[in-house]
């Protein structure tokens, strides 16, 4: 399988048999802000988000774009948390993995921001994103609105 991120072979190593041997090394527990776990529902568990498993490397980006929500009071658009740590493919796209393998991207808002449709985020909360390092899925050829990864 080849990644769609290549730099993320380089730095975090091989998944193999759907095995990442690095995720010890690279994984860590991260604590949402309070106003995020307050109102932001895990949607595999249908409890508040105060936790998400996700790579180290995307934990200060990840800080930086909640904490610019909250500056410019963009809270009220985050209301579900959808994933991240996931080794797979890309949906559509067998064979390459996704970014969500490494934990270096998460979902937020699915049901309104569907694969091949326009997303539903205002602009103004997708440029907490941008200015904090993500790449954003909503600028894909093929939309994918509720994905927000590490910009490479």
């Amino acid at each position: 399988m080849k990644l769609n991120y290549p730099e993320a072979v380089v730095r975090y190593g091989a998944i193999v048999n759907n095995q990442w041997k690095n995720e010890p090394q690279w994984m860590m527990i991260y604590k949402t802000p309070m106003w995020f776990s307050q109102q932001v529902i895990n949607s595999a568990t249908g409890n508040p988000c105060d936790r998400i498993y996700l790579n180290k490397d995307l934990a200060p980006i990840l800080t930086k774009a909640l904490q610019l929500v909250h500056e410019r009071n963009l809270c009220s658009e985050l209301k579900t948390f959808d994933g991240c740590y996931n080794i797979r493919d890309i949906r559509g796209k067998g064979g390459t993995l996704s970014a969500h393998s490494y934990g270096i991207a998460i979902d937020l808002n699915a049901k309104e921001n569907g694969l091949g449709k326009e997303p539903k985020f205002s602009k103004e909360l997708l440029d907490c994103f941008k200015e904090a390092g993500f790449t954003l899925g909503a600028d894909f050829q093929r939309k994918d609105g509720m994905h927000f990864s590490l910009g490479w």
